[in-house]
């Protein structure tokens, strides 16, 4: 029906399209409820919640595999402070398969990785270097707003998303 809002569509799918049993809803905690009862009687909506989770679990491991492989890569090597930057690309491209969530997650954990296993002091999330310390920040930054804005809306066209 057009014109209606999301709260009287809701209420309409749950009480079984029947106008006259609408269920009133009045606050914060009652949309919760009722969202939360509606995705657990619907089996596809918990299936996609749980497909999103292990997109972005699966999407994540890839991000810390890789920056893992890269680390013990470019261990001794000059080229170690601009793998973060690089890196960038990485992300991207993990958050364009595997959504937003991934993309997200990957930033973090690949900069832990690139902190434990590239960069002196090794084992320690800590960096010594200013120079490589400034590169992981800016990995971190960049590849969380990039993901924030490519990411891959699942169902979606790559250009036809809503902002």
């Amino acid at each position: 029906m057009r014109g209606e809002t999301w709260v009287r569509q809701l209420n309409r799918k749950l009480s079984g399209g029947c106008d006259g049993h609408e269920l009133a809803i009045s606050g914060v905690a009652d949309k919760h409820w009722y969202i939360k009862n509606y995705v657990k009687k619907n089996p596809a909506l918990r299936r996609r919640r749980l497909l999103h989770l292990v997109d972005g679990l699966i999407g994540t491991s890839v991000c810390a595999l890789i920056a893992v492989f890269l680390s013990a890569l470019l261990h001794s090597s000059s080229l170690k402070f601009a793998a973060p930057l690089c890196f960038i690309a990485v992300i991207v491209c993990v958050a364009r398969v595997f959504g937003r969530m991934s993309g997200v997650l990957g930033s973090i954990v690949s900069a832990i990785a690139f902190a434990l296993f590239l960069y002196a002091p090794v084992g320690s999330v800590r960096i010594d270097n200013s120079r490589a310390r400034d590169n992981v920040n800016w990995m971190m930054l960049g590849g969380i707003s990039l993901s924030m804005l490519f990411s891959g809306e699942p169902g979606s066209e790559p250009g036809r998303r809503e902002l």
